[in-house]
């Protein structure tokens, strides 16, 4: 892992895969990911709150041109859809 970037990033994949975490990535369980890979200390350094962060930060949820095209419908017949944005309020999330 020290003699490079891609190294370092192959052996965390193959960590991920060998230890059959993908199913911890996919659930976005960032807490259980972050003990599994720090270890018990992992909250010293919010490791699960990094991840967790971090996430949100790059995670684009594309918007449904279907759904955008009835939003802008809806708004046009005087019906409030919200945000004409083509994204449903539960892929938006509570935030």
């Amino acid at each position: 892992m020290v003699t490079g970037e891609n190294q370092q990033l192959l052996a965390m994949a193959n960590c991920i895969k060998d230890k059959n975490w993908i199913h911890i990535l996919c659930s976005q369980n960032w807490e259980a990911f972050a003990l599994g890979y720090n270890g018990s200390d992992f909250k010293k350094n919010k490791y699960d709150q990094r991840l967790a962060a971090t996430y949100a930060k790059y995670n684009v949820i594309l918007p449904d041109l279907a759904l955008r095209t009835a939003q802008t419908v809806l708004l046009y017949f005087g019906f409030n859809p919200g945000t004409v944005d083509g994204v449903t309020a539960v892929a938006r999330g509570p935030y």
